[in-house]
């Protein structure tokens, strides 16, 4: 169904997940909207993540992230359909679950926090025992004296961005890709258009949604965002088909099967600027991280190496609201470790606030107004 025209413009900047799926709900609602980046197509943290949408995994305490997390989550198996329905392309959304597996006493005390924590907001949940997981992960390590399985799944993000931007180009969202933004203009507290060397976009409102760039963007626009790229680096390793039947999570590493023979291993975490060099020293440790959980991996042949840079703000949640002082510029940044699971929540929230509706969740810890130089 083609979307009625509201007669609201809108300039969304930055071409990842989190602004294609901003762009894509505001054309939905009728909007006439531009995405633009600086690039030609985003490579950046959209592509270069593991794609694990994992909220129960992430937590073992209340947290407004888990909340928002949670609610997102729940959004994703629709927004496949329609991805699907519009665009022929599959997400790869896999609903089979995660294992935290216990390979040390350490472990164990963690899991049972990670499961008390879970029963607490009554979320189904599964502690396997070392049998258990012989059955259903005969891979994983005898070393593991059990597992938690949460209800945390996995998309494939390169294939969620590719149908993402493709499903904006058919509702009529116009791509300024290549384009970098060289000045702001602003009058009487409002964003009146963005400068690019090819053009100048004037609309009625305008999103900053632009990642590990949103810093260095948001002081064109007047004000200081305390954001910082940290760098991720990841592998990809050719298996036998179903080697690995779920994500698999330890510490910082993490194992998530695609369809067919793909399984990605990630990730450093980095303090690096936006260096994004791909080192042996990241990838040897990555390989024998991944073979500690499946020893069958040790040998499996590297596909693919690479970084990227994920966006942190100064305490670690995003930024998702108004900018004061600015009525027309929304937001949507700092997803840090959650861009993937936080991009269909994300879209719905900003298309609400933009044609003033209600955005459906507490944004008050998301407010940008919580930085003072905001």
């Amino acid at each position: 169904m083609t979307p009625v025209r509201t007669g609201v413009t809108a300039g969304v900047l930055g071409a990842g997940v989190i602004g294609a799926a901003i762009a894509r709900a505001l054309a939905g609602r009728g909007a006439l909207v531009t995405l633009i980046d600086a690039q030609d197509r985003s490579r950046e943290a959209s592509w270069a993540a593991g794609g694990m949408l994992a909220p129960h995994s992430e937590f073992d305490a209340p947290s407004p992230l888990f909340d928002l997390g949670r609610a997102s989550l729940a959004l994703y198996p629709a927004l496949r359909d329609e991805l699907l329905d519009a665009t022929g392309q599959d997400i790869d959304l896999r609903l089979s679950g995660t294992l935290l597996p216990a390979l040390t006493a350490a472990d164990e005390r963690e899991i049972e926090a990670k499961r008390a924590f879970l029963a607490s907001q009554g979320i189904a949940h599964q502690l396997l025992s070392p049998a258990q997981l012989a059955r259903e992960e005969p891979a994983l390590t005898t070393a593991a004296r059990g597992a938690l399985e949460t209800p945390d799944h996995a998309v494939d993000n390169r294939r969620l961005w590719s149908a993402l931007f493709e499903d904006c180009a058919r509702r009529g969202v116009v791509m300024a890709m290549g384009e970098r933004i060289e000045r702001v203009e602003t009058h009487a507290g409002r964003v009146t258009g963005l400068h690019t060397a090819a053009r100048m976009i004037a609309a009625d409102e305008f999103v900053l949604a632009a990642g590990a760039w949103s810093g260095g963007l948001a002081s064109l626009f007047g004000f200081d965002l305390p954001a910082e790229p940290i760098k991720g680096q990841l592998l990809k390793l050719d298996v036998p088909p179903d080697l690995v039947r779920r994500v698999i999570r330890h510490g910082h590493t993490y194992l998530v099967p695609r369809t067919g023979t793909e399984l990605v291993v990630g990730a450093t975490s980095e303090e690096a600027g936006f260096e994004k060099a791909v080192t042996e020293e990241a990838m040897c440790h990555l390989h024998r991280s991944a073979a500690a959980l499946v020893p069958a991996l040790a040998k499996r042949p590297v596909m693919e190496r690479w970084a990227g840079l994920r966006p942190r703000l100064a305490d670690g949640l995003p930024a998702l609201g108004r900018v004061p002082g600015l009525a027309n510029l929304t937001l949507a940044t700092g997803h840090y470790r959650n861009g993937i699971l936080l991009t269909p929540i994300t879209g719905e929230i900003v298309a609400r606030l933009i044609h003033g509706e209600d955005p459906g969740a507490d944004l008050a810890p998301f407010d940008p107004a919580r930085f003072p130089a905001a």
